[in-house]
């Protein structure tokens, strides 16, 4: 009878010590994949050499492109929608593409810069979202842009080997992190000089855009509603422009930074425009930008729940830059304006004289978090603006060749030389502008 509760005892033992190693292998499995699910597995194609022989040259023979070289596992689906996003981005704004795809249930397609080794840099933190955001990996394809003499580079293994980016850290705080591993003379010397190509970027966008309809918006622009986006959908879905030229004009609005919850409706939306914590964007920093659009008109319209036009801009003014929904027989952005200055009012100006109208809608809108300020645009950004704006000339002469039409006597006012166009961004000085 002893022996048999001796060995009865061992086989408890036994059982506990057993027990006691498989929660603790169990344990420490789990732990390793907590730690695997909070690091990026790079996949071997998303940092591949990009070669410049199977890119396309821009138009002016300056840049390489590589579209599509990163495609959402469910583009072909997407593709059946009536609406997508455009947009372009820098490496130093790229976590707003986890933003951007929070409440945005279509395709986004995006033109990314990537000179040198930012293209490494880029490619790795794309990883990072696909793993940790599954709407990226899902809805998103992404292009490559760099100039001929700063092509794409990979960094050595040993450079990146102790680069470790956690889902739990935010989108910013894993970009800021990967930033620190940008080389020194890149941050010093040739990278402070090169110029942005954003039209560049917008029309690689617009063209990869799978849909019928396509919103070039920027990288920091936010639609904040699914309720808002499906209403958008079904609003495009039955109302195709059928050959009439009609861009349907999408409001944006600035909310200040302290908020971080976004406004999910135009009741929201006004909620905060009446405390004063959101306002038209750019609405300090150059009005002219939406001015037209008649926003002041459009926040007294009795609030409703579906997407609908809700007044025609009838006095078109250039300087307008409206963000709109199009389909793609919409002029393209000119791309000999590099940098700041003139990107979209040319464009918007183009569009009023192939004849389109804008037909601002309601209750739907974008956000841009943060006030715009004139002290937040730095000198270079002036310079940009000046340098193109010597361009105008030869644009509105093009344009008024291209369409029979100067109903602005632009072509008088730029017989001379040097134009006289006053500096938008300058509050000191007070120019009319044209």
């Amino acid at each position: 009878m002893k022996g048999s509760r001796l060995h009865v005892t061992r086989i408890c033992v036994l059982v506990g010590m057993f027990n006691f190693v498989l929660i603790t292998t169990i344990l420490l499995i789990f732990k390793d994949t907590m730690k695997l699910n909070n690091l990026v597995v790079h996949p071997p194609w998303i940092v591949q050499y990009l070669d410049p022989s199977l890119g396309m040259l821009d138009s002016s023979g300056r840049y390489v492109a590589h579209v599509h070289s990163v495609v959402g596992s469910n583009w072909k689906k997407l593709s059946k929608r009536a609406l997508s996003l455009a947009t372009h981005a820098s490496l130093e704004h790229l976590h707003w593409v986890a933003a951007i795809v929070a409440d945005w249930p279509g395709p986004v397609s995006i033109a990314l810069f990537v000179p040198d080794k930012e293209y490494h840099l880029a490619t790795t933190y794309i990883a990072y979202l696909q793993t940790c955001y599954p709407n990226v990996q899902q809805q998103v394809s992404f292009h490559f842009l760099y100039p001929v003499d700063r092509p794409a580079q990979l960094f050595s293994e040993d450079d990146l080997k102790d680069v470790a980016l956690e889902c739990s850290i935010s989108p910013k705080k894993v970009l800021e992190q990967l930033l620190t591993h940008r080389p020194l003379d890149l941050l010093t010397s040739w990278r402070e000089q090169l110029l942005y190509p954003q039209n560049i970027l917008r029309n690689i966008a617009r063209k990869t855009s799978p849909t019928t309809f396509m919103m070039c918006v920027d990288i920091d622009m936010i639609m904040t509603s699914a309720a808002m986006n499906e209403e958008l959908e079904v609003f495009l879905s039955r109302n195709s422009t059928g050959g009439v030229r009609c861009a349907y004009v999408v409001p944006v609005y600035e909310i200040h930074s302290n908020f971080t919850l976004p406004p999910r409706n135009k009741k929201d939306l006004l909620n905060l425009v009446a405390e004063k914590n959101a306002r038209p964007f750019h609405i300090k920093v150059f009005a002219k930008n939406q001015g037209i659009s008649n926003l002041n008109r459009w926040e007294k319209l009795a609030v409703r729940n579906e997407v609908r036009v809700a007044y025609n801009v009838t006095k078109f003014k250039y300087w307008y830059e409206p963000i709109y929904i199009a389909d793609k027989s919409a002029p393209l952005f000119d791309e000999r304006f590099i940098g700041y200055g003139n990107t979209r009012n040319t464009q918007s100006y183009e569009m009023f004289l192939n004849q389109w109208t804008f037909c601002v809608l309601d209750n739907v809108f974008l956000v841009h978090w943060g006030f715009q300020q004139l002290s937040q645009h730095p000198a270079w950004r002036t310079e940009q603006i000046n340098k193109n704006n010597k361009l105008l000339a030869d644009f509105f002469r093009e344009m008024a060749v291209r369409y029979d039409a100067d109903p602005f006597h632009f072509i008088k006012k730029f017989k001379k030389k040097s134009p006289q166009v006053s500096v938008v961004y300058n509050p000191s000085k007070k120019k009319k502008l044209i």
